[in-house]
């Protein structure tokens, strides 16, 4: 991950509380996949079910000025967030953009670019990958920036005996070096096709990111 920090007064404490948030969603424990597996897997399939969280995070201007302001001011970020991020997500329904369907299609580019042959979910096939989005939505890079996409994901890859053949959580932020698509909330709001870009910029870097950790072998 290439990411640039502020290091200096209050604009390092948005960024610095979103890579905490994402950090600390990468609960599932990484397994690196065996030369064995490796070689066996050719064929997979993604399970058409992934995970979405309930809410959309959301932290613009208004949550960075509250976090900054101490517990009080976050209490009150954190009401006020409830506001754009419920209006983003009604956006996205309303315009029928789907973010699991959107990090399927960047998953299956990005496995099929590492050496696999992903086939349809009712195929035969040598395993089977499950995703689930732990934290999706827009922030900030810091306190006066545009609003930026940002996502962590969980993949697990079952042979079909049921064991586990690789598995691995990954994210990325608005401090990411090549998440490029930011916007302000009007702009989102009046142009959807904003909001499916930046869900599809945010899926494509995290599915690159698995499927690299994907081509390892022990």
């Amino acid at each position: 991950m290439n990411f640039t920090f502020l290091r200096t007064g209050a604009k390092a404490v948005l960024p610095l509380a979103m890579v905490a948030l994402l950090s600390a969603c990468a609960s599932t424990p990484s397994t690196t996949m065996s030369a064995g597996d490796r070689a066996a897997i050719k064929t997979v399939k993604i399970n058409p079910a992934v995970q979405l969280p309930e809410k959309m995070y959301y932290q613009g201007r208004g949550q960075a000025l509250a976090m900054i302001a101490g517990p009080i001011g976050a209490v009150i970020g954190a009401s006020a967030a409830a506001g754009p991020s419920g209006q983003l997500v009604a956006k996205m329904a309303d315009s029928k953009i789907s973010v699991p369907d959107i990090l399927k299609t960047e998953f299956r580019r990005a496995a099929e670019g590492s050496g696999l042959t992903v086939v349809d979910p009712a195929a035969a096939s040598d395993a089977e990958v499950t995703l689930q989005v732990n934290a999706y939505g827009l922030s900030q890079s810091n306190g006066f920036s545009s609003l930026y996409p940002m996502m962590n994901v969980s993949a697990v890859m079952k042979k079909s005996d049921g064991t586990i053949a690789w598995q691995k959580t990954d994210f990325a932020s608005p401090l990411n070096s090549d998440n490029k698509v930011g916007k302000e909330f009007d702009d989102y709001m009046q142009d959807p096709e904003l909001l499916r870009n930046a869900m599809t910029t945010i899926s494509s870097i995290v599915s690159k990111m698995l499927a690299d950790d994907l081509k390892k072998a022990q």
